[in-house]
């Protein structure tokens, strides 16, 4: 006959794929927070176009870094601190 399982186990891998989840769906609705959050603080500053543009943008440097390999794309944070000057 098996062994239970321990709670602590069981609490550990809850806690693991609850984490997932998050880190998951975060992901996921990312684009949309920052969409609203530059339409709130600069309004029709951004077409739909630049923003699905940066979207799709965003998901092949996701991709290319998951996968390890290089990509000759910019993160938006990259590309606002270099139209700042910074």
């Amino acid at each position: 006959m098996s062994e239970p399982i321990p709670a602590e186990a069981i609490e550990s891998q809850k806690a693991k794929f609850i984490e997932g989840a998050k880190q998951s769906l975060l992901e996921k609705i990312r684009p949309i927070i920052e969409y609203h959050v530059r339409s709130a603080v600069a309004p029709e500053t951004i077409t739909d176009e630049m923003e699905l543009n940066q979207y799709y943008v965003g998901e092949a440097v996701n991709e290319h870094e998951a996968s390890g390999k290089t990509h000759p794309y910019k993160s938006f944070s990259d590309f606002a601190k270099e139209q700042r000057g910074a």
